[in-house]
């Protein structure tokens, strides 16, 4: 072979060597290429599908504010026909139709809604999504009706690492805060009423409701009972003390059992004891059964069961209806006591039992009424972490069985965001992500979701909430 030959062997080697290297550094780069172009388009996109929201939510607002009891399907039909007009022409896109949702004095818009990729469809990405959101207030209203819905189960009695007091002494400071700026410094000409609804895992509607036709309180129970137990003493001289972690809604603490000589243990002599167990009523109840659960209406189908219990640590403070005045809901704040696990339906449900002119709580108008005569009624709930129970189907809360807990607060709160009252949302010190997701997706929108991990934070969420809707209901100055 001459030289020439094989220098011209090795150069087209060479050349199919650089085409299959470019090839392959094509092949790397095409993704990034591919993110930088089509991120532009959707960009553009999104920056139009925001801007006709945008519009359509002011005239949306014009209309409501000009038809106070336009219905959700008439604020749609105004808000889609001025939406779908200003993106005509705006490039390809797959939007889907406008939705609203109208919480007191302001309208939530929200779209869904892609952009086919180009060049990102080689990598598998064969869309983007366009999901986006505006709000607009459309008028100040002339009254407000409020429920805080508060969490007082066992694990409020936590103080944090690095903070002087516990959590249910910040949230007393921080709900009588709130009350002292919505209905003590607001405009007086204003209607605000206030209610409170502590809760653990049941609720507790107040002894002088007994009789009551909504609800249903059964005949108090004594019976005797042997008490039988092998004595302290005798496991103190016979057996070793073993500790182990334990929890009560959450929070650990330590528990012992006694290492014992099994037949020693048996053979052992009990002291027997005879007892008299007497169970009450202390305003406890407990939740319907599983058709009527967490709905408002049907007393006369099934009533609510009371729950009757040794002593009066079963469930949460007396809960009170919305009232106007600041300084009986401010002393109910004061007197909330932590008592037993958690169950957030039961405060939730209540707390919107009190904003409906349905018994228990009945008020003159209801939400959409409310709502067309200029009012807002809004649920603020604050809660420190999950649920450690639930009912059974017959409404008996269960001291293991948590599988519809999450399902049941997921209805609950849809059901009353459905019916047009708002809700706030405060996690507070929650470390499980699950459980975040779920109050978050609880509030009415991302802006009313809030998340607190001290006692600055949480009194900074309630005046934040405190001041959106003081917006809406005229603070004075």
């Amino acid at each position: 072979m001459s030289f020439k030959r094989g220098i011209g062997r090795f150069a087209r080697g060479r050349r199919g060597t650089t085409a299959m290297m470019f090839a392959g550094a094509l092949l790397g780069i095409l993704p990034a290429v591919g993110f930088v172009v089509d991120y532009g388009m959707y960009l553009n996109h999104k920056t139009k599908v925001q801007s006709a929201l945008d519009f359509a939510s002011i005239a949306a607002a014009k209309y409501v504010s000009q038809n106070l009891a336009a219905t959700d399907a008439e604020i749609e039909t105004v808000a889609n026909n001025l939406f779908k007009a200003e993106i005509a022409g705006a490039g390809y896109m797959d939007m889907q139709d406008v939705k609203v949702d109208r919480m007191g004095m302001r309208l939530n818009l929200h779209v869904e809604g892609e952009m086919p990729t180009t060049i990102m469809q080689l990598t598998s990405v064969d869309s983007m999504s366009l999901y986006t959101e505006a709000e607009v207030v459309y008028g100040i209203p002339t009254k407000a009706e409020i429920a805080l819905v508060l969490d007082t189960s066992t694990s409020m009695t936590i103080t944090d690492p690095g903070q002087s007091e516990s959590r249910i002494s910040s949230l007393r400071t921080a709900a009588r805060d709130m009350v002292d700026t919505l209905m003590v410094d607001v405009d007086s000409s204003i209607d605000v009423k206030m209610g409170i609804v502590p809760f653990s895992n049941r609720v507790n509607v107040g002894m002088g409701n007994e009789g009551k036709n909504w609800l249903s309180v059964p005949e108090d129970v004594t019976f005797g009972q042997e008490d039988c137990h092998i004595p302290q003493s005798w496991y103190e001289a016979n057996c070793e003390e073993s500790t182990h972690a334990c929890d009560d809604d959450g929070v650990d603490g330590g528990c012992f059992t006694w290492i014992c000589d099994p037949i020693e243990e048996q053979n052992a002599e009990p002291v027997c004891t005879d007892n008299i167990r007497e169970f009450t009523w202390y305003g406890c109840v407990q939740p319907r059964s599983e058709t009527y659960h967490l709905i408002d209406g049907d007393y006369a189908t099934e009533q609510i069961p009371g729950f009757l219990s040794e002593r009066d640590r079963e469930c949460a403070s007396p809960m009170l209806k919305v009232v106007s005045d600041p300084s009986r809901v401010k002393r109910l704040i004061s007197s909330m006591e932590v008592r037993s696990e958690t169950y957030i339906p039961s405060g939730l449900i209540w707390g919107y039992r009190t904003l409906t002119p349905e018994p228990p709580f009945p008020t003159d108008k209801g939400v959409r009424e409310f709502m067309s005569e200029g009012g807002i009624k809004t649920i603020v709930l604050m809660s420190d972490g999950a649920n450690t129970l639930s009912p059974d189907t017959d409404g008996v809360i269960s001291d293991d069985d948590i599988s519809n807990a999450n399902p049941n607060t997921k209805a609950v709160c849809q059901m009353i965001k459905d019916a047009g009252v708002e809700i706030y949302v405060v996690a507070y010190n929650v470390a499980d992500t699950a459980t975040t997701e779920l109050l978050e997706e609880c509030a009415s929108s991302t802006t009313r979701f809030f998340t607190a991990d001290t006692t600055d934070a949480l009194q900074g969420a309630f005046e934040a909430i405190a001041k959106q809707i003081g917006r809406d209901i005229s603070l004075a100055g």
